[in-house]
């Protein structure tokens, strides 16, 4: 197999199964084109295209592993693994551009097994979950120091702080001291209930529930939950999904199946299951280009478990600390992904000091 990357505009030779037209979004402008394959033995291909087409294409009839958007002209975070089965071997990468998709290829001549996961370090989909003239005050965020490794040193990414801080946030910062929940995935706001809970990007429902837990102290055990599934389609059919979860609602109005606009509203936020007063926990759920999958699946259970989507969250705020890179991206494998700014400008709700 040829090992090789482009970084040319090609015609789309290979045909990819569109989403449902009520879930698809167009890709923002300035999106190219990746694909990681491995072939027989310890091969591997990877390519990329800038102005879009089909860099799969290009590599024979290997096994795609992982496929996706990147910023032909802004920034973009790679990590690639070789050695299987067990993957020892990990290379991260930061720049602008094809710089390190291209650094990323060159450093993994003469490994074996190569995979690839690309990724932009934003893509501007999202608008706030609830009118941002609401009345709010951001509770807590997005924990960067969770199992498997829990703990995490913020000199690293260029903080004052703790050697072992066993709460992270998106900016590298220590936050263990400061109240926060420990090992969160998502961001919590207070609000008044019965806020409009709004759809973040087009989408289709696939979970709408009420899920019971042993919580003592809200407005009902039941949690009232949805999940809306996003597909962002970019040239030739390359895509990103993603899922965005709205929880501890006082009641919802929509189904599994039903297709909804951006800002359509979802439910009103509440105070059920375990929340100790009226807010939203709005969470996004990475499931394409994941450290372990070309493409997630996320199963919603009726126990303490909850869902399987623990190794899949990730940052809506992305990853922005001083220096240092995505630490849930690599360092969690075969759980893990890249966390990316998903916010429109002007439309990413506060999180104060977080």
């Amino acid at each position: 197999m040829s090992r090789w990357l482009l970084t040319g505009l090609v015609a789309a030779l290979l045909a990819v199964a569109a989403p449902a037209a009520a879930e698809a979004m167009p890709a923002p402008p300035g999106m190219g084109n990746y694909c990681s394959t491995t072939g027989p033995g310890t091969a591997w291909g990877f390519a990329s295209l800038p102005g879009g087409g089909d860099p799969c294409s290009l590599l024979g009839a290997g096994t795609i592993r992982r496929k996706g958007l990147y910023a032909s002209s802004n920034s973009n975070r790679v990590v690639y693994r070789c050695y299987p089965p067990n993957y020892g071997w990990v290379g991260i990468y930061e720049g602008w551009g094809n710089g390190p998709l291209t650094a990323a290829f060159n450093a993994a001549q003469g490994k074996p097994g190569c995979i690839f996961n690309v990724s932009p370090t934003a893509m501007a989909i999202f608008d706030a979950p609830f009118a941002l003239s609401t009345s709010y005050t951001h509770a807590s965020g997005h924990d960067f120091a969770k199992a498997p490794y829990n703990t995490l040193n913020v000199q690293d990414f260029g903080q004052v702080g703790s050697a072992s801080a066993t709460i992270v946030d998106w900016k590298g910062r220590d936050k263990s001291q400061g109240g926060y929940i420990n090992g969160h995935s998502g961001h919590d706001w207070t609000m008044p209930k019965g806020t409009q809970i709004r759809s973040a990007a087009d989408g289709v429902v696939v979970m709408a529930r009420d899920y019971e837990t042993d919580c003592l102290g809200s407005d009902s055990t039941f949690q009232k939950e949805v999940a809306v599934r996003h597909t962002v389609v970019g040239a030739s059919g390359y895509r990103e999904r993603f899922l965005t979860y709205y929880a501890h609602l006082k009641s919802y109005g929509v189904k599994v199946g039903d297709a909804v606009a951006k800002g359509t509203i979802l439910g009103y936020s509440g105070n059920t299951g375990c929340s100790s007063g009226p807010h939203l926990h709005f969470g996004v759920i990475r499931l394409t280009n994941t450290a372990d999958q070309l493409e997630e699946t996320v199963h919603w259970f009726d126990t303490a478990q909850h869902s399987d989507a623990t190794d899949k969250d990730i940052e809506a705020y992305g990853w922005a600390a001083p220096m240092g890179f995505d630490p849930w991206a690599y360092k969690a494998y075969p759980q893990g992904a890249l966390s990316l700014n998903l916010w429109r400008t002007g439309q990413a709700p506060s999180v104060g000091s977080w």
